[in-house]
């Protein structure tokens, strides 16, 4: 997700209750947790992608772990993610 994310930012992360494309995620594709941003939405899938690679997807809802809301580390860079 580089430039909107670094190595070693730290995220806060809210519930994915109600998603919207153009949100930023964590998803977990099976191996690790992912940052992406959604790009598309369907009842019961969710693609998603980087900002500087492709697509991954469709997965399933209940992949996404969480819906991105504030970045807290390192301070310089603490704020509010839209």
């Amino acid at each position: 997700m580089v430039p909107t994310f670094l190595p070693g930012d730290r995220l806060v992360l809210a519930p994915a209750w109600r998603l919207r494309a153009g949100e930023v995620v964590v998803v977990d594709d099976g191996t690790r947790p992912l940052v992406k941003r959604v790009s598309s939405l369907t009842r019961s899938t969710v693609t998603v992608a980087g900002d500087n690679s492709g697509r991954v997807g469709p997965l399933p809802r209940s992949a996404v772990l969480g819906r991105v809301v504030y970045r807290y580390a390192p301070a310089e860079r603490a704020g509010r993610v839209r």
